[in-house]
Formats: C-alpha cells, structure tokens, sequence
C-alpha cells in the first residue's frame, strides 16, 4: 500500500479537552498549511467564535497567551 493504515492518534490533552465537551459541539477550524491569517483576520475569527467551544488546527496562526480561553484549544497540525 501507498499509505500506512494506521490512524494517528489525538494527544491526551486534546482527547481530555474533546471529552469534557461531550453532548455539545465543537467547531472545527483548520486553514491547511498553506494559508497564513493575518491578525486582523484571525482577531475577526476569534471575537465571532468566542462563545463557542472551537478547535483551531493552522500554521502560522498568530497566537499569543492572551487569546488562551478554555473554549478555544490551538495545534498547528492535528490527525
């Protein structure tokens, strides 16, 4: 085969944060690994997300610790 069958899988931190939300959505946002947002963009995003429980998968988001809340959860890559 091309491709190996195996699925990666999630760390424990992103499984832990997953299953505290059970029963509720979660939305997934991924820009690829090619698109780069700018900080107005990403501002835009955040602020229209903020009450939701939102999983961010991009490189090169321009993240910084003030923009950390127990709703939204950061990774450049997940599986």
């Amino acid at each position: 085969p091309i491709f190996s069958s195996e699925v990666a899988s999630l760390d424990s931190e992103i499984k832990e944060w997953l299953d505290a939300r059970e029963g509720s959505g979660v939305i997934y946002v991924s820009m690829g690994s090619l698109v780069r947002v700018s900080e107005k963009q990403f501002s835009v995003l955040a602020e229209a997300l903020a009450e939701y429980d939102v999983l961010w998968s991009s490189r090169g988001l321009p993240l910084h610790p003030s923009r950390a809340n127990s709703r939204h959860l950061f990774r450049e890559w997940l599986p």
